[in-house]
């Protein structure tokens, strides 16, 4: 009898659940090239695969396709910095992982609406999606997230201007339990924004507006005052806090 090879270990119950998930991307991929034994876990692995990180990975996107070709079980994707990624090969992901709960693709600036629509209409139970400085994000994208998607509790549109008031009313009716919000640097963003918000959003306890000029103190006040009569005291309290401190500047 042979020396035990890591392929002896129990795949699901050793491998898949104590050793992959402490591994990269990337050391996974480099892994999968050893040798055919090791191809075959590696794919087996990525069939079943819940959660992908590849957030500021620095890949081609043929490696990404064949990296990702078997994955049909994804509840969290990362993408967040990936300037070379384009939209066909994450409408292939969408498109075969309906189940995605978490997608984050922040400073993926190679990206155009299509990958978002495809997202948003196939994945129809996300609660957390970050679109950071993601500037194809118009108010057409917002539309379509309004439209389709029901359960969105944390959302980020941080540097994202092409959005108006009436686009963020239908955004802020259709979503009542956001639970986390990020529009800093959202131009358009103003006092009456943040009143609505108030109203409509109860659940709200973390909001990001550093970098949103056109909202005063007044506008800051009236949102800290409208959400403390909403029960939920000591949380509101703080978000109180947070927003006086992240404000830009003192606005008389």
């Amino acid at each position: 009898m042979g020396p035990l090879q890591l392929t002896d270990l129990p795949w699901e119950d050793v491998i898949y659940c104590y050793i992959f998930p402490h591994l990269s991307a990337a050391d996974l991929w480099r892994f999968r090239g050893v040798c055919k034994q090791f191809e075959a876990l590696y794919c087996t692995y990525m069939q079943a695969c819940e959660k992908l990180d590849l957030t500021t990975s620095k890949m081609t996107d043929e490696v990404f396709q064949k990296m990702t070709k078997d994955c049909a079980n994804l509840q969290w994707l990362s993408m967040a910095q990936c300037s070379w990624v384009n939209d066909t090969s994450l409408m292939k992901i969408f498109r075969k992982n309906p189940r995605l709960r978490y997608v984050n693709l922040s400073g993926c600036s190679s990206l155009s609406g299509a990958a978002l629509q495809v997202l948003i209409v196939n994945c129809k139970k996300l609660h957390t999606l970050l679109l950071a400085n993601c500037p194809w994000l118009t108010r057409g994208g917002w539309e379509v997230i309004v439209f389709h998607q029901s359960s969105l509790q944390c959302f980020n549109a941080s540097g994202c201007w092409d959005v108006d008031d009436q686009v963020f009313q239908k955004f802020f009716t259709k979503f009542t339990d956001l639970h986390e919000l990020h529009l800093a640097r959202v131009e358009p963003l103003t006092d009456e924004t943040l009143c609505f918000l108030a109203h409509a959003c109860p659940a709200l306890n973390s909001l990001n507006i550093a970098g949103c000029w056109r909202v005063t103190d007044e506008g800051i006040n009236r949102h800290g005052f409208h959400t403390l009569g909403c029960g939920q005291k000591e949380i509101k309290k703080r978000k109180k806090r947070k927003l006086e401190k992240k404000r830009p500047c003192k606005i008389s």
